[in-house]
Protein backbone atom coordinates (compact mmCIF):
# COMPACT_ATOMS: atom_id res chain seq x y z
CA UNK A 1 0.00 0.00 0.00
CA UNK A 2 1.11 3.73 -0.24
CA UNK A 3 3.41 4.48 2.42
CA UNK A 4 6.76 6.84 1.74
CA UNK A 5 9.44 4.58 1.74
CA UNK A 6 8.20 2.70 -0.82
CA UNK A 7 7.09 5.73 -2.55
CA UNK A 8 10.74 7.00 -2.64
CA UNK A 9 11.98 3.54 -3.37
CA UNK A 10 9.79 3.36 -6.26
CA UNK A 11 11.05 6.88 -7.36
CA UNK A 12 14.68 5.58 -7.36
CA UNK A 13 14.45 2.44 -8.63
CA UNK A 14 11.81 3.83 -11.50
CA UNK A 15 15.15 6.15 -12.40
CA UNK A 16 18.15 2.80 -12.07
CA UNK A 17 15.63 1.05 -14.43
CA UNK A 18 15.24 3.81 -17.40
CA UNK A 19 19.26 3.52 -17.42
CA UNK A 20 19.53 0.19 -17.04
CA UNK A 21 16.74 -0.67 -20.32
CA UNK A 22 19.34 1.13 -22.41
CA UNK A 23 21.97 -1.33 -21.99
CA UNK A 24 21.63 -4.30 -24.02
CA UNK A 25 23.27 -6.44 -21.88
CA UNK A 26 21.13 -6.14 -19.16
CA UNK A 27 17.61 -5.87 -20.32
CA UNK A 28 17.06 -9.60 -20.30
CA UNK A 29 18.11 -9.60 -16.81
CA UNK A 30 15.35 -6.95 -15.12
CA UNK A 31 12.43 -9.15 -14.56
CA UNK A 32 11.95 -9.05 -10.69
CA UNK A 33 12.95 -5.23 -10.67
CA UNK A 34 10.29 -4.26 -13.24
CA UNK A 35 7.57 -6.28 -11.24
CA UNK A 36 8.56 -4.98 -7.93
CA UNK A 37 8.28 -1.26 -10.01
CA UNK A 38 5.11 -2.05 -11.44
CA UNK A 39 3.15 -3.70 -8.56
CA UNK A 40 4.75 -0.53 -5.72
CA UNK A 41 3.43 2.00 -8.29
CA UNK A 42 0.22 3.64 -7.00
CA UNK A 43 -0.13 6.95 -7.93
CA UNK A 44 -1.90 7.68 -12.38
CA UNK A 45 1.08 9.61 -13.59
CA UNK A 46 3.59 7.65 -12.52
CA UNK A 47 1.27 4.54 -13.75
CA UNK A 48 1.48 5.98 -17.24
CA UNK A 49 5.27 6.37 -16.90
CA UNK A 50 5.94 2.42 -16.06
CA UNK A 51 3.38 1.71 -18.80
CA UNK A 52 6.07 3.70 -21.15
CA UNK A 53 9.45 2.07 -19.57
CA UNK A 54 7.36 -1.54 -19.79
CA UNK A 55 6.00 -1.19 -23.48
CA UNK A 56 9.77 0.25 -24.48
CA UNK A 57 11.35 -3.04 -22.82
CA UNK A 58 8.75 -5.22 -24.78
CA UNK A 59 9.65 -3.48 -28.02
CA UNK A 60 13.74 -4.28 -27.47
CA UNK A 61 12.82 -7.57 -26.60
CA UNK A 62 10.50 -8.86 -28.10
CA UNK A 63 6.73 -9.58 -27.61
CA UNK A 64 7.02 -13.24 -26.47
CA UNK A 65 9.40 -12.33 -23.65
CA UNK A 66 8.75 -12.84 -20.28
CA UNK A 67 7.94 -9.01 -19.85
CA UNK A 68 4.56 -8.94 -21.65
CA UNK A 69 3.11 -11.78 -18.96
CA UNK A 70 5.06 -9.40 -16.10
CA UNK A 71 3.10 -6.19 -17.73
CA UNK A 72 0.24 -8.31 -17.39
CA UNK A 73 0.36 -9.23 -14.05
CA UNK A 74 0.84 -5.36 -12.98
CA UNK A 75 -1.75 -4.29 -14.86
CA UNK A 76 -4.30 -7.03 -13.05
CA UNK A 77 -2.87 -5.67 -9.65
CA UNK A 78 -3.61 -2.11 -10.49
CA UNK A 79 -6.91 -3.18 -11.64
CA UNK A 80 -7.55 -4.80 -7.96
CA UNK A 81 -5.65 -1.71 -6.43
CA UNK A 82 -6.74 0.73 -8.74
CA UNK A 83 -6.04 3.47 -5.63
CA UNK A 84 -2.89 1.81 -4.20
CA UNK A 85 -4.32 1.56 -0.77
CA UNK A 86 -4.12 -2.35 -0.59
CA UNK A 87 -1.63 -5.16 -0.20
CA UNK A 88 -2.09 -7.46 -3.89
CA UNK A 89 -0.34 -10.65 -3.78
CA UNK A 90 1.22 -10.83 -7.27
CA UNK A 91 1.99 -14.67 -6.62
CA UNK A 92 -1.57 -15.31 -5.74
CA UNK A 93 -2.44 -13.07 -9.21
CA UNK A 94 -0.06 -15.68 -11.20
CA UNK A 95 -1.57 -18.82 -9.69
CA UNK A 96 -5.13 -17.48 -10.48
CA UNK A 97 -3.89 -17.16 -14.15
CA UNK A 98 -1.95 -20.32 -14.43
CA UNK A 99 1.11 -18.88 -14.90
CA UNK A 100 4.47 -19.48 -13.14
CA UNK A 101 7.02 -16.40 -14.08
CA UNK A 102 10.61 -16.72 -14.22
CA UNK A 103 11.96 -13.73 -12.61
CA UNK A 104 15.60 -14.83 -12.90
CA UNK A 105 15.85 -13.48 -16.57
Amino acid sequence: PIVPEVEVLNFSLKQDLEILISSELLQKNLAFPMLVLGISTTGQEDRKDVESIFQRLIQKTGYMCGYQKIWIVVQKIWHLNNNGTKNIDWFKVTSQLGWRLNLGR
